[in-house]
């Protein structure tokens, strides 16, 4: 399965795989750029490793005196300044399962270290580029293209640098096409809940896998009951936790909004319905799911055509989430990094130069600029994406 790796160019191969590694490795004891989502990674992992349910208290609570069990006032006095540095510390928090194993892991590696969780990070992009060599091998693509992931200075910069959690996703969410495409789609479903048990939006690569078996319904009830209930274990401590304000899950999923382009446009549109029953906000929100689930279920319109079909039809799904979600970071440009490897269109691509704006924000909201130039940045980021992908 590795034949295209032992031709000339698999020392090629081999040294782009160690550069990429050393990119990496240098970047142990860098400080953070402009980035402190891991202190709360920190404190979830902290309390995880003691048993204690991540998504009970909010970091603000904790720090009020309203919590007294022992082991919180404990952990508060190792932490530091870690509790006083998480962001929205009024939020309870909005990682799932998946995530908290991985935080409690570094935890247990070094409490409250960043090099820890830097190694277990690293760990699983080694993961992630052995899923996408497999990928490229078994569809007898170069295997040098895997650079397209394991050179790409995003990539790099928000997993290494700002120490971002999303290579959890990434080892259960390419394990699953893996599976997907050695044809065993009730054992991708369950692979798939892993997925959506590091973040929600993997829900909508379940319809890729499932569309070859829709003339097999036994087969289909099986695969979506394993996928529906290892989800509803895996969430269930969330769920007993309660969903009101102090939920981040609520919070991102009600009010969050960051440097899109496309929802701009949703919301301009929901500003011209009479309001009924939902407020623009949500009328917005509403048209951006509503996009992103035509977008998943068009392209699974068709039976699969092969396994090549099956990387873009996966590829799809994540494109469209990072393209019309209401929130676009630069970190979530790793969930399509690993299919480029495979289908590289220029105008995903094209993000990798775009992205860095997004820290000129910083800047620009330091200053105190006025909104049209924030919302100028916007459009410059995007329009130039929209533009070659066209044509794409």
């Amino acid at each position: 399965g590795w034949a295209v790796g032992n031709g000339p160019g698999s020392g090629m191969s081999l040294l782009m795989i160690v550069f990429g590694l050393a990119m990496r490795v240098v970047l142990f004891g860098s400080v953070p750029v402009q980035e402190n989502d891991y202190y709360r990674y920190f404190w979830d992992g902290a309390l995880t490793a003691h048993g204690i349910s991540p998504w009970a208290y909010s970091p603000q609570t904790i720090l009020d005196g309203s919590v007294a069990d022992p082991t919180i006032v404990m952990l508060t006095a190792q932490a530091g300044p870690v509790l006083e540095r998480i962001n929205y510390g009024e939020l309870r928090s909005i990682y799932p399962a998946l995530p908290q194993a991985a935080f409690a892991l570094a935890y247990m590696i070094k409490p409250f270290s960043l090099e820890a969780w830097r190694g277990v990070l690293l760990l699983l992009e080694l993961v992630t580029l052995g899923l996408v060599l497999w990928l490229l091998s078994s569809l007898n693509r170069p295997l040098i293209w895997s650079c397209l992931y394991w050179w790409n200075p995003i990539v790099i910069k928000e997993i290494m640098n700002s120490a971002h959690m999303e290579p959890v996703l990434m080892v259960p969410l390419l394990a699953a096409l893996v599976v997907c495409v050695k044809a065993r789609p009730v054992a991708a479903s369950g692979v798939a809940a892993l997925a959506v048990a590091a973040k929600v939006w993997p829900v909508l690569i379940l319809p890729v896998i499932w569309r070859p078996l829709l003339q097999q319904p036994a087969r289909l009830t099986a695969a979506m009951a394993l996928a529906g209930l290892l989800v509803l274990a895996l969430y269930w401590p969330v769920i007993a936790a309660q969903f009101d304000q102090s939920s981040g899950f609520v919070a991102f999923s009600t009010g969050w909004e960051r440097i899109s382009a496309s929802f701009l446009i949703f919301t301009a549109a929901a500003n011209l319905i009479p309001q009924l029953l939902l407020d623009p906000g949500s009328l917005a929100r509403l048209m951006a799911a509503a996009f992103i689930a035509a977008a998943v279920l068009l392209s699974n319109r068709k039976p699969v055509a092969g396994p090549s079909d099956t990387v873009h039809r996966f590829l799809v799904a994540a494109a469209a989430m990072l393209l019309l979600s209401p929130v676009q970071l630069p970190w979530y440009f790793i969930w399509i990094a690993p299919f480029l490897c495979v289908f590289p269109y220029r105008g995903l691509l094209l993000i990798t130069l775009m992205f860095p704006l997004y820290y000129a924000f910083f800047k620009l909201t330091a200053v105190d600029v006025d909104e049209t130039w924030l919302l100028g940045l916007i459009w410059a980021m995007w329009l130039p994406v929209w533009f070659v992908l066209a044509f794409d």
